[in-house]
C-alpha cells in the first residue's frame, strides 16, 4: 500500500490540486480518485489492526489508542469521505444536465421501443 501511495496517489495529489487551482473540469474525477484512494488505505490500516487484537499499541488507552488511533485517523475517512460524495453528487448532476442518460441502444431502448409501438 505505501508503494502505491508514493509512486501512484501522491502525483495524483499534486495533479488534483493543481486542477482545483486552474479550476480544471475533470478536477472532480481526480479528486473522487484521490480521496477513494485515501480513504481506502486509511480503513485497510484501522481494519488490519482490528483484525490483528490491536497489538500494536495499548488497547483503550485514552491517548494512544482514542487519541492517535480513532481521532486523528477518523479524519482520514471522515474528510475523504465528504470529498468522495461531494465529486460525486457533482459529476451526477454534471452528467443528468448533460443529457446523457438516455441509452439509445440496447436492451432497456429495445424495451422502450416496444412499448411505444404498443
Amino acid at each position: 500500500m505505501e508503494t502505491f501511495t508514493c509512486v501512484v496517489d501522491g502525483p495524483l495529489c499534486l495533479w488534483t490540486a493543481w486542477a482545483y487551482l486552474k479550476n480544471k473540469p475533470y478536477v472532480h474525477v481526480l479528486q473522487l480518485l484521490v480521496s477513494t484512494a485515501q480513504f481506502y488505505g486509511d480503513f485497510l490500516y484501522m481494519a488490519i489492526e482490528w483484525v490483528e487484537g490491536f497489538v500494536h499499541g495499548p488497547q483503550y488507552h485514552p491517548l494512544y489508542f482514542w487519541g492517535y488511533f480513532i481521532l486523528m485517523n477518523s479524519f482520514w475517512l471522515i474528510i475523504p469521505g465528504l470529498l468522495m460524495l461531494e465529486s460525486a453528487c457533482f459529476i451526477t448532476k454534471a452528467v443528468r444536465l448533460s443529457g446523457l442518460t438516455k441509452v439509445k441502444n440496447g436492451p432497456a431502448a429495445a424495451k422502450r421501443s416496444s412499448h411505444k409501438s404498443s
